[in-house]
């Protein structure tokens, strides 16, 4: 790093260059503020999935030329195949690219003004009397975690980061077997054990992918796609939260996105809630700067207390979904979805079609008496 950079005070220096890394510094330089991002690789580069709501696609500002599909159907199907298929003529999701994505807020940030170090890995993080000091290479007022589940700014401030994860693979197949276009798959397979299968058509390709909690990556992907006749060649790893943090702030500091557990513990989706969470940061930001107040006490009232009291009842609503399909075993995942089909519940998720916000969704089931009786005796 060029040491004229070391004499620059950024006002925030934002760890991480993931869309929530960069969608804080989109929002904090179009204040004018002075903005670094650091990224340990190359942006765009390590990716998820990226099926977004389209409230999502809105609230993010996704251009349309970065969007793959359309999603208006989702079909889930039990161990023993039996099935629950929802689908409309109403968007339900967009599959958005999300290397493309990722590049679009880099270059909004860039525009306004923020400058970005990819390669640059944070190691050491030291806070001073009035800045946070990064590798003695950057200097700044405030610094943002949104460097994920092994969050160097986590650990600097003695946060405990998310225990509970999911490790996801996934492969993708220009000829690949789906149901129809418009159709996301989910599978529930004893060898996906605590999270599920998916089949994700994505336009020219399709992406066939895996998620276990306390299984063989490797192994359950093999299995999944020998189902469908494939072979596994090449795949890209990842993992992500199933729960949320309660302690997400400190002095000078403040964790977004999946180091604070911000994500949908059901789907694994968190580019919107990691969105959501970086502008309700950049706010506490910009008004920690006016204030020129850093302490944990102020962030946790403009920050914390802000982004848990719009996230945290659908996050709770995400877990309690996520952890009824682990504790189910296959004869149960199977006796589930039966009662479910019986109860309606296709029309339900059409009805409630915002993965984003599940607990008007869950309100509903909880009328269908023999879907809670059943669901009773695992709680």
């Amino acid at each position: 790093m060029d040491f004229e950079i070391y004499k620059i005070m950024f006002d925030v220096a934002i760890v991480g260059g993931s869309s929530t890394g960069l969608i804080a510094a989109r929002e904090l330089s179009k204040h004018g503020l002075r903005v670094c991002v650091l990224e340990e690789h190359e942006i765009g580069e390590v990716v998820c999935s990226g099926l977004i709501s389209v409230n999502g696609v809105k609230e993010l500002g996704i251009k349309p030329e970065n969007v793959e599909n359309i999603i208006r159907g989702v079909r889930f199907v039990s161990p023993s195949n039996v099935e629950i298929y929802a689908h409309s003529n109403i968007d339900r999701a967009f599959v958005v690219n999300r290397g493309l994505f990722d590049r679009q807020i880099a270059e909004e940030a860039l525009s306004s003004g923020a400058k970005i170090f990819e390669k640059f890995r944070a190691k050491k993080i030291a806070f001073k009397n009035d800045y946070v000091d990064i590798n003695g290479e950057i200097r700044a007022k405030i610094v943002l975690g949104c460097d994920g589940l092994k969050s160097i700014v986590a650990r600097a401030c003695s946060l405990n980061p998310p225990r509970r994860v999911v490790a996801s693979a996934k492969a993708v197949f220009k000829n690949a077997d789906y149901l129809q276009e418009d159709v996301a798959e989910v599978y529930f397979r004893d060898y996906a054990k605590g999270f599920f299968a998916w089949i994700l058509p994505r336009g020219k390709c399709v992406e066939i992918g895996v998620g276990v909690r306390k299984a063989n990556l490797r192994l359950a992907l093999e299995r999944f796609l020998k189902e469908r006749g494939l072979e596994l060649k090449s795949f890209q790893t990842g993992a992500f939260p199933v729960e949320v943090v309660s302690d997400t702030c400190g002095y000078r500091a403040m964790i977004v996105g999946n180091s604070a557990g911000q994500v949908k513990a059901s789907t694994g989706g968190g580019v919107i809630t990691g969105g959501i969470c970086a502008k309700i940061a950049s706010k506490a930001c910009l008004k920690s700067l006016e204030e020129d107040k850093f302490d944990k006490d102020f962030y946790k009232k403009n920050y914390e207390d802000i982004w848990k009291k719009s996230l945290l009842r659908e996050f709770y609503a995400h877990i309690i979904i996520r952890e009824l399909y682990e504790r189910l075993d296959k004869h149960s995942l199977d006796a589930l979805f039966k009662i479910a089909r019986e109860e309606g519940i296709d029309k339900i998720m059409i009805k409630y079609r915002d993965t984003d916000k599940p607990s008007k969704f869950l309100d509903e089931i909880m009328k269908k008496e023999k879907i809670i009786s059943f669901l009773s005796q695992f709680i």
